[in-house]
């Protein structure tokens, strides 16, 4: 199938024969092309297998020099980032680098991560930790 507009085809549309996985790709691509400078993604890699979900978020750390506000329910996408918000039931419960709320046992980022498994939440804060 061919996409005359391109880029700027409209990817929301039932006909495209794109995955979904495939629509989070070329989104990805025009906020780079573009040079956004803010990028909102909500879950853009929930739909992709772990090898493409790692390639996308290096592009992002990597290529993306712009404010990313990202909507992630794998905290492994975001333990890196700089500022973390923790909504529950639509309201704001915590909002501080992750180094400090992982420094709070007691706050619910900490317990969200511990949730993820012993193994996983030492890989998470120690990956946190090295954040400069």
């Amino acid at each position: 199938m061919q996409y005359p507009q391109k880029l700027d085809t409209k990817l929301n549309c039932d006909s495209c024969s794109l995955s979904i996985g495939q629509k989070a790709h070329i989104c990805v691509a025009r906020a780079l092309i573009k040079r956004s400078k803010i990028v909102v993604l909500d879950e853009a890699t929930a739909n992709l297998d772990l090898e493409t979900d790692a390639q996308i978020q290096k592009c992002l750390r990597q290529h993306f020099n712009c404010t990313v506000l990202t909507i992630a329910h794998r905290i492994n996408t975001i333990i890196d980032y700089d500022k973390i918000l923790v909504l529950s039931c639509g309201r704001v419960e915590e909002f501080d680098t992750c180094k400090n709320l992982l420094k709070n046992d007691h706050s619910l980022f900490s317990k969200l991560v511990d949730e993820t498994g012993q193994q996983n939440a030492e890989y998470l804060r120690s990956k946190a930790l090295k954040v400069i």
